[in-house]
């Protein structure tokens, strides 16, 4: 080391050190490398010994000394290089990678702020648009005096520099962790004048896809990228920021400004991307270099390092890594294996709780979404939470979190922490296979491999389908499953030959024949350039295709397990590889063998257990794997009794039936009827369709040509055996024929149907809870038209609905019987604030009617047949108003005079005569009609005869009509129903048509007849003696079951 004059700064100074040996030398620790004196400042000058003879034979050595390059490179960076390569165990290879990275030192050499050389200079085209400019935000004296050292910091460097310009942007402050300051620039305003730059950007998937197969990885993070970058001359102007305190403009290239990413993308991608696709990738200021060994890592990385030295960039050498085999690269964790996430990222998202404002429920959304692709049934999962952030930011004071949310909340981090999220990179050498499938709800896909080391996981799909999708056809679905994955999918596939699974036989080979529906050929002729790749269209049975089939229909459960943040690091080798059925690690049912021999020979309980991969079960891959043979494995067998921890508990708490054979010996021994069969058989043996074993007796029964021993079952026992085959969640309360199904193969009685069919039937569940598929009992009653208008009016309210600017939110409707005439008024109100009872059955209006003179009559409630031309305008008129309304939906009721108008001037159809005319004895003119003809009669008063015989014959010729549509009506709505037969003193189940949750009873009760109104219309009185009003419709008649 020659004696030198130090300048030290901020305590730190820079020694230059020479080896004039033709080897590397190594400086032990605390090796004395000199003295250091202070020189006074009275000094102004010092003498320096001439040291140029002594390192004279340096000169004749610079082709050994260029390759750690001397001119100057400070100790501190050599030693950020050495932290670079500690995880290299080779000696040799750590030589070599410590020599590339010597070599080119002066890259990590961030002691010096430094623009790069680049043939790029970033302009900003704002076209004919005017300087904008705007005055700096307010600053308190604190914050001033902090902007101003950050913007003296950046002059120093020449990042910045005083400025004239006619545009400006004010500052933004933000607060580091540390407490120091971030300098941002708020170019909004001269963003929203900037033409953009449409220069592509690499998507994440695009560039985690190119990094399979690679075993070697180096990051490089350019250090301050933008602010490396120059930017045009008489571009600089328009980068201009004002504070309290001066206008500066930058002389490279600011954040915050639009274009700014694709200038970026375009220099590196220009400077590394061409010709280099195989081994290096860019992704703004991230340089990833990938290879497959160590010897060509260390060749392309010091290719890569000499361009980016040639153009005087600087890397960060705190935020690169060199060499490793596993690499942290856009929230992703990669290895030569494949993907999974960021072990960080995922534990901020399991660390954060659940959501109270509409913001914090799209952070998350934002966060999970990010690795969607590790998950399965991601769309079904996140439905719930879509449900209540798809909002605008004015209507973010909706936002409520509900039982449904916190269970997606909960699935999502579950999933996050006991799931293998792991993705293998795909075999160039094998075909992929793609499963698919469809629900009534959404679509899924699993693209996999299947190599002769087992089964490669390569990416998960799914999505739900829309309105219009759901109502799609199966084979559309099922079609639409395959065209959208392979759309999606495409750029996964590439060039590769795959293989298509699906579940539904139609679609099989599909590709290479006609599909006989216009919507799956149109998909099929935009997907025709990848046809060729296809090598199959398979059929999977359903049982096998549980993976995919879950991905498209599972939702949520309704209950998570506790979270454990510290399970989140899942290794590879958690995944379940090398199986031969790769989508049968569904959790399928285990069984519980009884030890003593019984007629229902095992009780199947489901194992809620989740498994490593498929963690949930829906209730069709369930159902498809009981069918299936249980593998005879070491950890599992049908055979085995199983241990009591091993499964969960049943869904409900329900009782035990004992069915073992001694029980029913000891009860065939008590019943009489079979006693006495027993005792024919065994005197003669006249019965050849019975048998005796064991003591019990057996019907014989012939089922697809064998015969089989059904028991006879003691009248003692069927209702017990009717509880277990029908009332027990086992048997899920189903009907007679699965019911029926489930028995004929085990018991025998005589009348055996006609038992289930009536146990069923008093069933108080079914008859509340199931849906009835047939047309409920009673006949259309028609209304005698009335002889005169306005004889008979109908009126009814409607609403409410969006307040209108006038603040109407109701509608009352007056409707003719006998014309169809109808009067329409809007309204802020209906006056009833409590139940729709009190529009019309109150003391005002009873008093009104007595007064007039006028008969009040009630409709059936739930019943809008009763009135039947008001009920039907409700539905017309609130069609055609939609039509005309405003996007606000606020000027309906300005829409409804017109839309009464139009319909009082049309013709009605149960009538032939529109009901103006039919009201008033003429026709209305309509506003666009020509002029009328002009009628003169001899005499003033003919006129008048002559509207009353017009009228007269009107309204015969309506009540004709009427009366015929009325009875074509009849016959259209009396076909397959049948006469109500309930009486007086009849017990029924009555509908429940508000506040009813969908896994509530649809039917209450039971109450009593006690009148009947009309062959369709009864009062009823419940068990708290309130007394109703219903309809044949929605009533269910009680039966009692026999006790025997």
């Amino acid at each position: 080391m020659s004696p030198s004059l130090l300048h030290i700064n901020n305590y730190t100074t820079y020694l230059e050190v020479y080896n004039p040996h033709d080897y590397t030398y190594t400086l032990p620790m605390n090796t004395l490398l000199g003295r250091i004196t202070h020189i006074p400042y009275q000094m102004h000058s010092c003498l320096l010994s001439d040291t140029s003879r002594e390192y004279s034979s340096l000169s004749s050595q610079r082709h050994i000394l260029n390759a750690i390059d001397l001119e100057q490179k400070p100790s501190a960076t050599s030693h950020t290089i050495d932290k670079l390569i500690t995880h290299i165990k080779n000696v040799q290879h750590k030589q070599k990678l410590r020599s590339i990275l010597q070599q080119h030192m002066k890259i990590f050499d961030i002691s010096q702020v430094t623009q790069a050389n680049t043939h790029i200079q970033h302009t900003i085209n704002t076209g004919d648009s005017l300087p904008i400019s705007s005055r700096p935000y307010p600053r308190t004296i604190e914050q001033r005096r902090e902007l101003q050292a950050e913007i003296q910091k950046m002059t120093q460097t020449n990042q910045i520099r005083p400025s004239n310009s006619p545009w400006s942007s004010p500052v933004i402050i933000h607060k580091k962790k540390d407490g120091g300051i971030r300098f941002l620039v708020d170019y909004r305003k001269l963003n929203s004048v900037t033409k953009k730059d449409c220069f592509p950007q690499p998507t994440t998937e695009e560039l985690l896809h190119r990094l399979g197969g690679h075993r070697f990885y180096t990051k490089l993070d350019l250090k301050s990228g933008y602010f490396q970058l120059p930017i045009h001359e008489t571009e600089k102007e328009k980068t201009a920021f004002i504070t309290q305190d001066g206008l500066w403009e930058f002389n490279v290239l600011p954040q915050g400004i639009m274009n700014g990413p694709p200038t970026f993308q375009r220099t590196m991608h220009n400077l590394l991307g061409y010709g280099r696709w195989d081994y290096v990738m860019v992704y703004l200021d991230d340089i990833l270099i990938f290879s497959r060994s160590l010897n060509e890592h260390q060749q392309h990385l010091n290719e890569i390092l000499s361009i980016l030295a040639k153009a005087n960039f600087q890397v960060n050498p705190d935020k690169c890594s060199v060499a490793v085999q596993e690499i942290e690269f856009l929230s992703h964790t990669i290895n030569e294996q494949g993907i999974k996430p960021n072990g960080d990222k995922i534990k901020a998202i399991i660390d954060l709780p659940a959501p109270h404002t509409l913001k914090e429920a799209n952070e998350f959304l934002g966060k999970i979404n990010w690795y969607r692709k590790f998950i399965p049934n991601f769309a079904h999962i996140a439905a719930p939470l879509h449900k209540v952030t798809n909002k605008t930011k004015h209507h973010r004071h909706e936002f409520k979190w509900g039982p449904d949310q916190q269970h997606s909340f909960d699935e999502f981090k579950r999933i996050l922490t006991t799931y293998p999220l792991f993705l293998e990179y795909p075999d160039s050498s094998t075909p992929f296979v793609l499963t698919t499938d469809a629900s009534g709800i959404g679509i899924g896909g699993i693209l996999r491999q299947d190599t002769p080391s087992g089964t490669k996981i390569n990416y998960f799909k799914s999505r739900v389908l829309d309105d219009t999708e759901r109502k799609y056809d199966t084979i559309e679905q099922e079609a639409l499953a395959i065209f959208w994955c392979i759309s999606e999918l495409r750029s996964y596939i590439g060039d590769s030959d795959f293989i298509v699974e699906t579940d539904h036989k139609p679609l099989e080979n599909f590709h290479k024949k006609q599909i006989n529906n216009k919507r799956v050929m149109n998909w099929l002729f935009k997907l025709q350039d990848i046809l060729p790749q296809i090598i199959a269209v398979k059929h999977r049975p359903g049982a096998h295709n549980a993976a995919a089939d879950y991905i498209s229909r599972h939702f949520p459960p309704s209950t998570s397990p506790n979270i454990n943040p510290s399970t989140i690091n899942v290794t590879h080798a958690d995944r379940p590889i090398g199986t031969e059925h790769w989508d049968e690690h569904v959790p399928k049912p285990q069984c519980i063998q009884y030890t003593e021999p019984s007629i229902l020979k095992h009780t199947c309980i489901h194992n809620a257990s989740i498994n490593a991969q498929i963690n949930a079960v829906t209730t069709r891959a369930q159902s498809k794997l009981q069918a299936q043979p249980r593998s005879s494995s070491a950890n599992t067998s049908s055979t085995s009794t199983i241990s009591q921890s091993r499964c969960s508990s049943p869904p409900m708490a329900t009782p035990l039936h004992d069915f073992s054979l001694s029980r029913i010996r000891s009860e065939q021994a008590q019943d009489v009827i079979i006693q006495q069969i027993l005792q024919q058989i065994r005197n003669n043996r006249r019965y050849e369709s019975f048998t005796i074993q064991q003591g019990i007796l057996y019907k014989l029964a012939y089922r697809n040509d064998a015969t089989i021993k059904l028991v006879y079952a003691p009248s003692k026992l069927i209702p017990e055996i009717m509880a277990a085959y029908h009332d027990h969640p086992l048997s899920g309360h189903f009907g007679t024929g699965r019911t029926w199904s489930m028995l004929r193969n085990t018991y025998y009685w005589p009348r055996m149907k006609e038992t289930i069919t009536s146990h069923i039937k008093s069933c108080d569940k079914c008859s509340q809870f199931h849906v009835d598929r047939h047309k409920p009992p009673g006949f259309l009653q028609p209304i005698q038209p009335p002889n005169e208008v306005f004889q008979v009016l109908g009126m009814d309210w409607w609403g409410p609905t969006t307040t209108s600017l006038s603040g109407n939110r109701y509608v009352l409707v007056i409707t003719d019987r006998l014309s169809g005439y109808v009067v329409a008024k809007a309204s802020p109100t209906n006056t009833a604030q409590d139940t729709a009872r009190t529009h019309f059955k109150n003391e005002l209006l009873q008093a009104i009617s007595n007064l007039i003179g006028c008969k009040h009559i009630f409709s059936t409630p739930y019943h809008p047949q009763t009135n039947e031309q008001t009920e039907p305008w409700n539905s017309t008129f609130v069609t055609q108003i939609a039509k005309y309304c405003n996007t606000d939906l606020n000027n309906w009721d300005t829409i409804l005079p017109s839309i009464v108008y139009a319909y009082n001037n049309g013709i009605h159809s149960s009538t032939g005569i529109s009901p103006y005319q039919l009201a008033f004895g003429r026709r209305q003119r309509h506003p666009f009609s020509p002029p009328a003809t002009t009628f003169v009669f001899s005499k003033p008063h003919d006129y008048w005869a002559q509207v009353i015989q017009y009228r007269n014959t009107a309204l015969k010729q309506a009540k004709q009509h009427i009366m015929h549509q009325q009875e074509l009506s009849k016959i259209r709505f009396d076909k397959n129903r049948s006469h109500p037969t309930f009486v007086l003193g009849d017990l029924v189940w009555m509908k429940i048509f508000v506040g009813r949750h969908k896994l509530k009873a649809r039917y209450t009760g039971p109450a009593r007849i006690i009148r009947i109104l009309s062959p369709v219309s009864f009062i009823v009185e419940d068990e708290h003696l309130q007394q109703f009003q219903v309809h044949s419709n929605n009533i269910r008649r009680v039966y009692s079951r026999s006790s025997s």
